[in-house]
Formats: C-alpha cells, structure tokens, sequence
C-alpha cells in the first residue's frame, strides 16, 4: 500500500449525482481551488456541508449549487457566479463577496455577518432569516422586497438612534408587510428611512417608485410617487412582493 497517494476527491451534481471533476487532492476545499483556479465550471455541485472556509474562489462558476450549510466564512468569493445557487444555513460571515452575482440566491437563514457585500447583485435573492449584521452592501443592487436586507441598511444608519432603531426593527419583523403598508404608517422617521434606502437605488433595479422618485428629487420623499405605489398596491401590482413570500413560506415548510 502506498502511504505517499493523495486522496481522491470527487465533485457531483447535486441533481443527477453526474461526476463533474475527481482528482487527488489532501482535502476537498483543494480540489474546489484547483477547480476555480483552472476555471472549471461548477455550476450545480453538490457542496453541501463543505469546509471551505478561508478558500480563494474568486471568479468561481458555483451557479445553481447546492452549499447547503456549507462553511465560507472567510472565504474569497469576489466575482463569483452564485445565480441561483442553494447557500441555506451556510457560514459567510467575514466572506469577501464583493461583485458575486447572487441574483436569486437561497440565503435563507445564512450568516453574513461582516461579510463584503459591495457590488453584488442581490436581486431576487431570499434573505429570510440570514444575519447582515454588519455587512458592507456598499453599491450591492438590492432585493427590495427583503425585509432583512432593508432592515440591516437602516439599522446600520440609525446607530445609537433609539426612535430610527424602531423603524429598522419594524421592517425586520413585519414579514407580512409590503410596501404599501409601510408607507402608510404614521411615524416621524419614516421620511428618514426612505431617504437612506434611496441611497441604494440603481438604474433598472427594480426599486419602488417612491424611492427612485426621492431620488432624482436629491433624496426628498416624493408624495406623487408614494400615491402611485399606494394605487398600484390596491389595484394587485405587487405580485413580486407575494411571490417572495410565497416562496419563503414554502421554504419554512420544509
């Protein structure tokens, strides 16, 4: 028996258990690196469960990929392709996601604590559940039907702003809630937290017309475009928001 191989390891499709790359490798965040270095294409692996903290998987192609519970804290992910990608549960804190395309995403219940959010594209990704706290969405494009994402944006302008604290945790627990029903509330700081998500708001990005308004009116709450996101919620346009939902209770479900 040779002691001196290298262990064999092997990457599969989650979805058909096809064999995507096998090769000697001491663990298997090395042949994941390899992979990446070698610009491998590992659109739907099955990395569950994986120890990959600390690994460099910049540009990696990781779309449609089960990391289930996997660990990436401290993982280098800048520029990597995670379209569609199943990361429930997994560990990201302190990860460096800057310019991931996280574009519908599963992030339910993920800690990202710390983690560097700037640039990435967040649209349609379900945050439900998952821990920003402290997370740099500096430039991220957002999903503006998260309510954990908008709650961290504003929990991180509010500091020690107890009343402006308030705002940021009524969105956080109000998974009921739409748009519409924000803006109807009666409280002296929701001006403020429609001026700080307008910040955010990008070309094309899907954002409420009340922020994009504020917007080009150098930040100011626009009354014309909140009557126009209040009529088009009466009238059943928010079927974006009620997707999302649908889709969280069917994930709370399993």
């Amino acid at each position: 028996m040779d002691l001196t191989q290298m262990p064999t390891c092997t990457i599969k499709r989650w979805t058909d258990d096809a064999v995507i790359v096998e090769g000697e490798a001491g663990c298997l965040s090395v042949l994941v690196e390899r992979c990446v270095r070698d610009g491998v294409d590992l659109s739907g692996a099955d990395l569950s469960g994986a120890n990959l903290s600390g690994a460099n998987l910049s540009g990696a192609y990781l779309s449609g990929a089960n990391l289930r519970g996997a660990n990436l804290s401290g993982a280098y992910l800048s520029g990597a392709n995670l379209r569609g990608a199943y990361l429930s549960g997994a560990y990201l804190s302190g990860a460096n996601l800057r310019g991931a395309y996280l574009s519908g995403a599963n992030l339910r219940g993920a800690d990202l604590s710390g983690a560097n959010l700037s640039g990435a594209n967040l649209r349609g990704a379900y945050l439900s559940g998952a821990n920003l706290r402290g997370a740099n969405l500096s430039g991220a494009r957002l999903n503006w039907q998260s309510h954990a994402l908008l709650a961290e944006i504003l929990c991180q302008n509010a500091g020690k702003n107890v009343p402006r604290r308030k705002i940021a945790g009524l969105i956080a627990i109000s998974i009921d809630w739409c748009w519409d029903h924000f803006l109807q509330i009666d409280d002296t700081e929701r001006d403020w937290a429609l001026n700080v998500l307008a910040a955010y708001v990008q070309p094309d990005d899907g954002a409420p017309d009340v922020l994009r308004d504020g917007r080009a009116a150098g930040n100011k709450p626009c009354k014309a475009a909140e009557a126009r996101v209040l009529r088009a919620a009466k009238a059943g346009k928010l079927a974006e928001c009620e997707e999302a939902m649908d889709y969280e209770d069917a994930e709370a479900k399993q």
